[in-house]
C-alpha cells in the first residue's frame, strides 16, 4: 500500500469453482502390514487467460503409494509418497519423491 492508501498493483485471479475426484485402495499383506495405492484428478481454479508466473496452477493427475505397519493396537507407522512431478505445476517440476510419515 502507498501512504495514500492506494494499492501498488492488482492481480485479478478470478478463481472458478472446481472439483477433485480420487480413488484409493488398500491391500492387506497380513494382520500388521498394508499397501495403499491411489489416484486423483484435480482441476485448477485458475483459467488459462489468468495464469501467470505468480500463479502457475494447472489441472493435475495424481498417483500415490503408501505402506502401513501396525506396531500395536493403537500405534502404526505410515509411509506415503507421490512423485514430486505430480504435486507441482509443469513450470516447477523436478525429479524427486515427496514422502509423508
Amino acid at each position: 500500500m502507498r501512504t495514500s492508501g492506494s494499492a501498488l498493483s492488482t492481480l485479478p485471479l478470478r478463481f472458478e469453482d472446481t472439483w477433485r475426484a480420487g480413488l484409493g485402495a488398500n491391500y492387506r499383506l497380513d494382520e500388521r502390514r498394508k499397501l495403499r495405492l491411489g489416484t486423483a484428478w484435480d482441476l485448477s481454479p485458475v483459467r488459462d487467460e489468468f495464469r501467470t508466473p505468480r500463479l502457475p496452477d494447472e489441472d493435475r493427475a495424481w498417483a500415490a503409494a503408501g505402506f502401513e505397519w501396525k506396531l500395536g493396537d493403537k500405534t502404526a507407522v505410515l509411509l506415503s509418497g507421490l512423485p514430486a512431478d505430480e504435486a507441482q505445476p509443469r513450470a516447477r517440476r523436478g525429479r524427486a519423491w515427496m514422502l509423508d510419515w
